[in-house]
Formats: C-alpha cells, structure tokens, sequence
C-alpha cells in the first residue's frame, strides 16, 4: 500500500476554521490600521476633549458676534444647526446665471459653512470607534465648529478668539497647527 503526504496538510497553509478566522482577523486588523486619521490616538480620548463646554444656543450667539451676516437655520430634521455665510463677490459672479428663483433670496446669496448638534459641546471634538479601531462618528466641539467657520470664511481667526478665547491645555496643539495659515 502506497502513502502519498498531501503538501497541503503539512504547516500552516490548512488551519482549523477557528485558527483560520483569527487569522483572517488579524490580517483584517493589520490593514485597518493604515486606514487611522492623523493624530487619532488624542481624538480616541474622551476625556481630553472636554474643557469648557457652551450650549448651542451660546456658540450661535457668539458667532453671530464674530459675523452679525450668518444664517443660522434647522437641519436634520431639526437635530442638527447648519450655517452659511454670505457668498463673497466672485461666488455671486459665478453663481448669477444658476440662481433659483424657487428658494428664499437669502439662499442664492449664502453658501453653506458648517454646522453642529443642538447639544452641549465639549471644546474639542472626539471620536467613536467601530470595531477595527477606525472612526466612525465624530462628536463635535465647539473649536471644530470655529474651525469650518475660519476655514469657509465665514468668521476670521481674531474674531474667533475675541469672542471664544484663546486655546489653552492639551489639546490647543492641535487647534493651532489647524489655524497657523489663518493667524494673522
């Protein structure tokens, strides 16, 4: 009687289905880590995102003191606040021949800017994982709410820091970095 080995249930390339699935986890792992955000690991933590925190209604009346000009209204079914900024002069040129007579004046003449819950924010953001470690849902601070505003151009660096203040502790590295191309 002849005994031929198959090559196949020699070492590891045949596995129980349990080692296999550990297996597939870890290669599966190992390739969602390259997926992570720059500096991730400081937005995981909860805690340091806290510092002072301020209503919505607070940071919608400090930024309408930063540009009396922004349109606050209800998003989301009303969970949610959108903003929008007055379209600059280039904007307006460009957007003339597409302006629709169906929406508000206000609408043909805003662009949209950014927005956050109708809750108490934390002054910085953090973010929820899912199961490989990977970002799903961000709750946002009310600095990243100035952030998207400063960026869209809808308020400026030093009106922000007027009426908000500056950044101080751990997190106001971050907040800087972001800002340093708009610091004047």
């Amino acid at each position: 009687m002849l005994v031929q080995t198959d090559i196949n249930e020699l070492g590891d390339k045949r596995l129980n289905p349990d080692e296999a699935v550990y297996r597939e986890r870890e290669d599966l792992l190992k390739l969602a880590s390259t997926r992570k955000i720059g500096g991730q690991e400081e937005l995981e933590d909860a805690e340091r995102s806290c510092g002072p925190r301020l209503s919505w209604q607070e940071v919608i009346r400090r930024l309408r003191l930063c540009n009396p000009e922004l349109k606050f209204h209800d998003a989301q079914g009303g969970a949610h606040i959108a903003v929008y900024r007055p379209k600059n002069r280039a904007e307006l040129e460009a957007d003339r021949y597409e302006r629709d007579p169906e929406k508000h004046e206000w609408w043909n003449d805003h662009k949209y800017a950014g927005g956050f819950p109708k809750q108490e924010l934390p002054e910085y953001s953090h973010v929820i994982l899912d199961t490989s470690n990977l970002p799903v849902r961000e709750i946002r601070g009310w600095r990243s709410v100035l952030l998207s505003m400063i960026k869209a151009g809808g308020i400026t660096y030093s009106a922000s820091v007027k009426h908000f203040g500056e950044a101080i502790g751990f997190r106001s590295s971050r907040w800087y970095e972001q800002m340093q191309p708009y610091r004047k």
